[in-house]
């Protein structure tokens, strides 16, 4: 969503552009970044977390703590190693607050999405959840490209389409529990 809006693009140009699957395409004929120019990253600014947290690997357990650990760094990387920072100053210099964020809210909405498929939400609720197969969920479109999500709800909603990234993040996400809770079905 960030690079999209950085990029002036929607979200299901920019998958169409600069994703295979959901990670970010090489530049042909190398292994180097599609955003990787003569001057370095191109989207530096609004670069993903992998990359904000890159030489860190980072763990989440299932009891949500946190591990850090050092990843190898690319041979070509031109990054500066050392050892005089801590992992929360380093975070911090990374800018990842909104990022990590952003990602929790995920996490909680795939788990309600996850636990209403599997009608696991509270059993005394007066909502009824709508039974859901499979394919109803296009999880690539509703959750990985947000924009038509957005577009459609904003209709719906009779309000305009967010123009800044944390507007768009949180209609996002209320679309999509919204939907989970059958208030709502956008357009397949």
């Amino acid at each position: 969503m960030r690079l999209s809006s950085f990029l002036e693009i929607t979200t299901t140009k920019f998958i169409d552009k600069y994703l295979n699957g959901q990670m970010l395409k090489h530049q042909p004929e190398s292994d180097a970044c599609i955003f990787l120019g003569e001057k370095g990253c191109s989207v530096h600014k609004h670069r993903p977390l992998a990359c904000r947290l890159y030489p860190l690997g980072r763990l989440r357990k299932v009891d949500g703590q946190e591990l850090f650990t050092e990843v190898t760094s690319h041979p070509e990387s031109a990054g500066e190693f050392g050892t005089t920072s801590t992992v929360g100053g380093y975070l911090k210099t990374q800018e990842v607050t909104s990022y990590l964020q952003a990602e929790e809210a995920y996490m909680e909405l795939v788990t309600y999405l996850a636990k209403s498929a599997f009608d696991e939400l509270d059993p005394n609720s007066k909502k009824k959840l709508p039974k859901r197969n499979e394919s109803e969920l296009n999880y690539v479109d509703w959750i990985l490209n947000p924009d038509p999500v957005i577009a459609q709800y904003c209709k719906l909603k009779g309000i305009p389409f967010p123009s800044e990234t944390e507007q768009k993040l949180k209609w996002h996400l209320e679309a999509l529990r919204k939907w989970a809770d059958g208030e709502w079905e956008p357009e397949k």
